[in-house]
């Protein structure tokens, strides 16, 4: 079996089909706050891996990604170390979407109301939007577990 490289555009299609998870109520925003700002960090974490592809080699490191793109708050935003990037909040969570919007277009239309509902809705069709969702709504900080998702997301 041979791997193929990673093809940006593919990745940013994928990270914008996810981002619908993020396209909820604000009632939903904050019930569900923890596991919208981890999602929305990998999406956005995703995205400009994928945008730095399309201008250069592979770089998997936020530092030298927040100077490639020279901005600094790139760094923190997008850190994986709960320490670094502090406690969520929604203007974190707005600040995510934004940016995560500027690269990959406007978040898909959530027809369903609430995490619980989209899981539910695309539990059979879309197996790992459903896990997504379902990790999105959790508060525990492990649940988003990288390595058990297709290597289509980096």
């Amino acid at each position: 079996m041979r791997l193929e490289p990673a093809r940006p555009d593919q990745l940013l299609e994928t990270v914008h089909h996810y981002s619908v998870i993020l396209n909820q109520p604000p009632s939903e925003r904050l019930c569900n706050l923890p596991g919208l700002v981890r999602l929305a960090r990998y999406l956005l974490r995703t995205a400009v891996y994928a945008q730095a592809m399309r201008i250069g080699p592979p770089c998997f490191s936020v530092r030298e990604l927040a100077s490639k793109f020279g901005d600094p708050d790139l760094a923190t935003l997008l850190a994986s170390d709960p320490i670094v990037t502090g406690p969520p909040t929604i203007d974190i969570l707005e600040d995510l979407v934004k940016r995560l919007t500027t690269i990959v277009g406007p978040l898909p239309p959530n027809t369903y109301g609430s995490i619980s509902a989209l899981a539910v809705a695309t539990w059979d069709e879309d197996r790992i939007l459903a896990t997504l969702a379902i990790r999105a709504a959790s508060d525990d900080e492990n649940t988003l577990d990288y390595s058990d998702l297709p290597k289509v997301l980096l």
